[in-house]
């Protein structure tokens, strides 16, 4: 949170992290099923996305976008 009450850092750094987590699971894994690609977003990615998204619920619409980006 900075000084103005916005979480925009933290978002930055959850997309990026997300990002990241997105291109080692295309890395490690040969299969493209749809089913398993699925499987392994909600289990590695999407907790990582709704982690405390009560908390720092995004405001702006540009924040919601870079998180749908995901």
């Amino acid at each position: 949170m900075n000084c103005h009450l916005q979480f925009t850092a933290h978002i930055n750094c959850i997309v990026c992290k997300a990002h990241s987590r997105t291109y080692l699971i295309r890395k490690c894994f040969l299969s493209r099923d749809p089913l398993f690609l699925m499987r392994a977003f909600n289990t590695y990615i999407r907790p990582l996305l709704e982690n405390a998204s009560f908390v720092w619920s995004p405001q702006y619409n540009y924040l919601i976008d870079k998180i749908k980006s995901v």
